[in-house]
């Protein structure tokens, strides 16, 4: 008998329950009866060792088949903005005040990559590309916006 991919067989019964929701191919219902994952569809990866379909960086589960997307900012999170780790590279720190991931200083968010962009020399810390909120010991902030 053929069964359905996201379904499995009860013994001795006509009938398949379906597999938990993470899991493309299964053994039974349990989330830790994975046999395969549909990773371009629901951006979830297998995991042989435990039998289970955790979703891809970037991406939380929410409890049905499609991993949800992550805030920009976060590398990993636990809810759509709730970050549980950040992308160094990308200058990104986790600040546990807001659950996200913010940019180191010297660095500002721009609101368009997840990339922090780089404050003027002037800033030790800024806003935007022409508004500092600090300086290097070396200056005074005089004005904050440089026009």
């Amino acid at each position: 008998m053929k069964y359905r991919y996201d379904h499995y067989a009860i013994d001795q019964s006509p009938f398949c329950d379906p597999c938990h929701y993470s899991c493309f191919t299964c053994t039974n219902g349990a989330s830790t009866s994975c046999t395969s994952c549909n990773t371009a569809r629901d951006n979830r990866n297998f995991l042989s060792a435990s039998s289970t379909c955790p979703c891809i960086a970037k991406y939380y589960d929410n409890n049905a088949t499609i991993c949800a997307l992550c805030n920009y900012t976060c590398a990993t999170c636990v809810l759509r903005t709730y970050c549980t780790s950040c992308d160094i590279s990308k200058g990104r720190v986790f600040d546990a005040t807001v659950t996200y991931c913010a940019c180191s200083p010297g660095l500002y968010d721009d609101r368009l990559q997840e990339q922090c962009q780089t404050c003027m020399y002037t800033c030790a810390t800024c806003s935007s590309g022409t508004t500092c909120l600090s300086c290097p010991s070396t200056r005074t902030l005089a004005n904050t916006s440089i026009a």
